[in-house]
């Protein structure tokens, strides 16, 4: 009976609310205290300035409806052009498409994820100025219930898939101050000259190794960007 589940799904998400877990920094050595206390207050401010305990509520929600709830990090540049800050954006279970091939849990083996929304065009326009005309004069729109789309405002609303892929390609490996340092191709030949005179050639290996691509389209017809992870391997 759906009623009977949903009062009990309702319970336990209340109960979870009244005792949130919290992330906490911890002390590796006796010595290591004092740093842990104040790493711990910054991640905690940094968490709550993401609203992550709120979001980590609606991914438990779903964990209990579908066994899986999806809590993603990113990095928002709007006000922070520079440094940008931290989010945790929650999308439901059935948005998310993982590769069916996964075995681990922290998805560390996947070939690919996909990833449905439904975004206002306004935020596309500013995120992607270059592709404006694009946007403008694309086909389709977002299908919720053709006979309410336009009272309900659903014709400014656009479906994008952000797809989250790995390819193998030349990496390079950088000995810098007695460390390691991993280069993708795209970001050797910007720093090659650099590094060269740095470093000298002798300290840097070329191999093949994976890297994460990241592609977004809106209403599957128009490409807003396809290249590099913006957050790396």
């Amino acid at each position: 009976n759906h009623n009977i589940i949903q009062k009990n799904v309702n319970a336990m998400v209340g109960l979870q609310e009244m005792n949130k877990n919290r992330a906490k920094v911890r002390p590796y050595e006796q010595n290591d205290s004092d740093l842990a206390n104040i790493q711990d207050m910054i991640l905690d401010w940094s968490l709550q300035q993401a609203r992550a305990y709120e979001k980590s509520l609606m991914g438990y929600k779903d964990s209990l409806l579908g066994g899986l709830g999806y809590l993603i990090p990113y990095i928002d540049y709007e006000r922070d052009l520079l440094n940008g800050e931290l989010r945790i954006s929650f999308e439901p279970y059935s948005n998310v498409f993982i590769d069916p091939m996964v075995k681990e849990k922290d998805f560390s083996d996947s070939r690919y994820m996909i990833i449905r929304k439904a975004v206002p065009i306004i935020d596309l326009l500013v995120n992607y100025e270059e592709k404006e005309q694009d946007l403008k004069n694309m086909s389709g729109e977002y299908i919720a219930d053709s006979s309410v789309n336009e009272e309900a405002g659903l014709k400014n609303i656009v479906s994008v898939k952000e797809y989250w892929y790995k390819e193998v390609e030349e990496v390079f490996h950088v000995y810098i101050e007695g460390e390691i340092v991993r280069f993708n191709k795209k970001e050797y030949e910007e720093s090659k000259q650099q590094l060269l005179e740095q470093v000298g050639e002798d300290a840097i290996v070329k191999t093949n190794g994976k890297v994460i691509k990241y592609a977004v389209v809106a209403n599957d017809s128009v490409l807003l960007y396809d290249g590099y992870s913006p957050y790396g391997d």
